[in-house]
């Protein structure tokens, strides 16, 4: 079940026992936000979440290596990127290069992707990654996942909430090192949660490739 932010930040005070009131709405209540904040993006880099994942494609401007689209509200970092294909058909995987092979490369097709450099101010949120050659047109199709603004408490978290309440209890008593036992049980809580999740994701069934599509790239 997800829940908004107000309601999964109440779930953490009952769950370290803090009691509702004046105090807790000036003092408690902001470090739990960024609790849960931070139980967030700690969750959301474990894994590529199926349901904040997607296929996206976009055409290569031919000039610069770097996909036509503004991928801001797509991915934040090349680490949010699984994989990329290209090709006519989508049926090439591309890697990382391994040398210097990656930058005297030429042609019209991509063959490989890197990071876009921090020094490049105008293009590092943007465009993300780039592909080489730089020449290189058509388009290309990557799988990545997509994080979220930071939240306010109007925001649906879209992490199961209750292991999201334990973390947020787990960080909240491990910050404040008073109830070392406290925190222990709700680091625990928290993985089982997050254990029971990510098997029961696991158990589901996935193909191959549909009919008479089977994909023979490995």
């Amino acid at each position: 079940m997800y829940k908004k932010r107000v309601d999964i930040v109440q779930g953490v005070i009952k769950k370290i026992g803090l009691v509702n009131g004046t105090a807790v709405q000036t003092y408690t209540e902001p470090q739990v936000q960024t609790a849960v904040q931070d139980a967030f993006y700690m969750v959301f880099r474990k894994r590529y979440w199926e349901h904040l994942s997607d296929w996206y494609t976009y055409a290569l401007d031919g000039v610069n290596g770097f996909v036509t689209a503004d991928l801001t509200n797509i991915v934040k970092s090349i680490e949010d990127i699984r994989e990329i294909w290209g090709g006519t058909t989508f049926r090439q995987r591309l890697t990382a290069p391994l040398d210097i092979q990656g930058e005297i490369v030429t042609g019209s097709a991509a063959l490989y992707y890197k990071p876009v450099q921090f020094k490049d101010t105008v293009n590092f949120t943007t465009k993300v990654i780039k592909f080489l050659p730089a020449t290189a047109t058509g388009s290309v199709r990557f799988y990545a996942r997509t994080c979220p603004n930071e939240f306010i408490d109007t925001d649906i978290v879209p992490m199961q909430a209750d292991m999201m309440e334990w973390a947020g209890a787990w960080l909240m008593l491990e910050t404040d090192g008073m109830n070392p036992g406290n925190a222990n049980k709700a680091n625990n809580m928290f993985q089982i949660a997050y254990n029971d999740i990510v098997t029961s994701l696991n158990d589901g069934v996935i193909g191959m490739g549909g009919r008479p599509y089977v994909n023979t790239v490995w």
